[in-house]
């Protein structure tokens, strides 16, 4: 899955803090996002690659290491913070 999106603020704003970005591969799947500014536009771009087949009850910890990351980052929401110039 691929999701890219960009907003456009008002110029009478600033994003004051965006949060970082994050990557998380392993033999479950990979995971990434980020978060950019330039000239008053917000670009978010989220991507989600989950690998096919039967894994062993071995990576079951695995497993559920990669589903917490996924319901933590997948999204908190989008958030980032604007003041007035």
């Amino acid at each position: 899955m691929h999701l890219e999106t960009t907003i456009t603020l008002p110029t009478a704003f600033q994003v004051s803090h965006l949060p970082a970005a994050v990557r998380y591969t392993s033999a479950i799947g990979r995971y990434q996002d980020a978060v950019n500014m330039k000239d008053h536009q917000l670009h978010y771009i989220c991507d989600l690659v989950l690998q096919r087949g039967s894994f062993p009850p071995a990576q079951l910890a695995e497993m559920r290491k990669w589903s917490a990351i996924l319901a933590q980052e997948g999204r908190n929401k989008l958030q980032f913070f604007l003041r007035r110039k």
